[in-house]
C-alpha cells in the first residue's frame, strides 16, 4: 500500500505506536530511500513535536509496469515539497529536509490476522507548500569547493 502507515495503538511489544493525530501538521523529509529493482519509493516523515511516518509509493506494479496512479502522488508530493509545480524530475535525495503541511486523516479497519483488533492507517490528504523554505548554504558552497 502507498500513502499509508498502519498502526497497533498501544501494543508497543509488537512495534506499535500511537498514530498522528488528525488535522494538519508540518512535515520534515527526514530520509528518502528508492529501492528500484521493486520500484519502491520510501520517504520517512517527522513532526514538529517529533511523531514519526512513513511514505510509500509503490512506483511499479508486480509485472514490472508503471503504477501511474503511486507516480502521480510521489510526484505532487514531490514537487509540493520542492515547491516547484513545474518539477519535470527530481533526484529523491534532493527531498531530505524539505518541509510541507498535511491532513492527517486516519482510517480504521479489522484487522484480517485477529478480526478482534482494530488498525488505525494513517492518510496523508490535502499537502500545502511551506513558503518560507531556506536552503542552507555552507562556506563550501559559497567558495567553490
Amino acid at each position: 500500500l502507498w500513502n499509508r502507515c498502519p498502526t497497533n495503538e498501544g501494543n508497543k511489544s509488537k512495534g506499535g505506536w500511537k498514530p498522528i493525530p488528525e488535522g494538519e501538521h508540518l512535515f520534515t523529509v527526514e530520509e528518502v530511500e528508492y529501492d528500484k529493482d521493486f520500484g519502491i519509493m520510501e520517504m520517512e516523515l517527522i513532526t514538529d513535536d517529533g511523531q514519526k511516518h512513513t511514505e510509500k509509493f509503490h512506483l511499479q506494479d508486480n509485472e514490472g509496469d508503471i503504477n501511474q496512479g503511486a507516480l502521480n502522488v510521489f510526484s505532487y508530493t514531490a514537487r509540493v515539497l520542492m515547491n516547484d509545480f513545474g518539477l519535470k524530475q527530481v533526484d529523491h535525495r534532493a527531498l531530505v529536509g524539505r518541509k510541507m503541511i498535511a491532513e492527517v486523516k486516519h482510517n480504521k479497519v479489522k484487522s484480517r490476522k485477529d478480526p478482534s483488533k482494530t488498525l488505525t492507517f494513517v492518510n496523508l490528504g490535502k499537502k500545502k507548500i511551506v513558503e518560507d523554505q531556506v536552503e542552507e548554504t555552507t562556506l563550501d558552497d559559497l567558495l567553490g569547493d
